[in-house]
């Protein structure tokens, strides 16, 4: 197996190579011998996971140049991808016979991981950790074994220097933005699989993933979850819609708003026994609306559309309207949650979050006393002992 990926590893730098000389590009005769400069470009700038996109880059030097697409990465290509492959042909240049090489480079990160690998070798796992990771472990592979290594330099891109790697960046910075708009396409570099890890996520469109696993499968499962029919973004509450102010502390730990936390913390997590998840769960009532909507009887129904608490809700959002002056805009997703807790982002957004909780304690209540009108009125009886009998005659 290593012999197999020290053969791909040999033929794909061939390739490269190959296609330097070859290149219809014609290399810069001003630049010393010595100079060689790199640059990538991703077109749009910024996507998600599995984004389509389009990224290239071009090396340029005395002895040729190269201009190149990462199309074998299909959407797994980032811009670090291109800036990578850049510096990897750069250094095969510098290597295969161009004495006392300066490779120039506006990635700053790329040129600061290897300069301090090849002062103290990376370990395996920290190679792994790495975004991109086979083409890191290609390029220092390459340098490590020049018998004269180049040196890596960082330059600043799109400044007004007038120096010799300056230029020479802005020059290659321009190739590899245009050439993503000709109409004749770039030849797609080969894929270091030969660097990989000895095992590897797979996606058929974004091809090897060397992006944070984590971060990947919970791109996945988001994407699968939106995509599923019975998704529904009415009922999912994101957080980073509303208001992310910390909560005010007084209805928390203060025992007269101690039934609004409960409810709160009921309605989050789906235990008001409403009809539905009564229905839903024990099939002991009828779904529907005590009160006469045609609808289901949801916490939401309960909370914001019965008509039975209509007045009760208008009245509270007077109230706080007096108070605040402040009228309550339209709610994310086009659905009031005020009865989870959360309110727009608004300022004040105290006041009407403590009115929230309120509304929701005072219908949950008129809610349970409607359906239970004997719960907390049953006459109690008990005896009390003979020597205490005189503090209450009738027992």
């Amino acid at each position: 197996m290593v012999t197999i990926s020290h053969s791909k590893q040999h033929y794909a730098e061939l390739a490269l190579l190959g296609a330097v000389h070859f290149s219809p590009h014609l290399p810069h005769r001003l630049l010393p011998d010595s100079l060689i400069t790199c640059d990538g470009s991703m077109v749009p700038a910024h996507v998600n996971f599995d984004g389509v996109c389009s990224v290239t880059f071009t090396v340029t030097a005395a002895s040729g140049s190269l201009i190149r697409s990462m199309g074998n990465y299909a959407n797994g290509a980032t811009i670090l991808h291109g800036e990578l492959y850049g510096l990897i042909v750069s250094a095969l240049l510098a290597r295969s016979g161009v004495p006392n090489s300066a490779i120039h480079s506006d990635h700053l990160n790329a040129v600061c991981i290897i300069n301090s690998s090849l002062v103290s070798p990376l370990l395996p796992h920290s190679w792994s950790a790495l975004p991109a990771h086979s083409l890191y472990h290609w390029l220092s592979s390459i340098i490590s074994s020049s018998p004269n290594p180049p040196t890596l330099s960082h330059i600043k891109a799109h400044t007004t220097s007038s120096s010799l790697p300056a230029q020479a960046n802005a020059i290659v910075d321009v190739l590899a933005h245009d050439s993503h708009f000709w109409l004749i396409h770039l030849y797609p570099v080969p894929s270091a699989t030969f660097a990989l890890n000895t095992f590897a996520l797979y996606s058929p469109t974004s091809k090897f993933v060397e992006s944070p696993i984590s971060s990947f499968l919970t791109y996945i499962l988001s994407r699968s979850a939106a995509a599923d029919p019975t998704f529904m973004p009415r009922s999912t509450l994101a957080l980073p819609l509303y208001d992310s102010h910390a909560p005010p502390q007084h209805p928390y730990v203060r025992t007269p708003y101690a039934f609004s936390v409960l409810v709160q913390l009921y309605a989050r997590s789906r235990q008001l026994d409403t009809a539905s998840v009564c229905f839903a769960r024990l099939r002991n009532a009828s779904p529907w609306c005590r009160f006469g909507c045609r609808c289901l009887e949801t916490p939401h129904h309960l909370f914001v559309e019965c008509h039975h608490f209509a007045e009760t809700r208008n009245r509270s959002s007077q109230e706080v309207f007096d108070a605040t002056s402040v009228l309550l805009p339209v709610w994310p997703v086009h659905a009031s949650r005020y009865y989870l807790g959360t309110v727009p982002a608004i300022n004040p957004s105290c006041q009407w979050h403590i009115a929230s909780i309120r509304l929701a304690a005072q219908i949950w209540g008129n809610y349970r006393r409607i359906v239970n009108p004997s719960v907390g009125k049953a006459q109690r009886s008990f005896d009390l002992p003979t020597h205490l009998q005189h503090l209450h005659p009738h027992s």
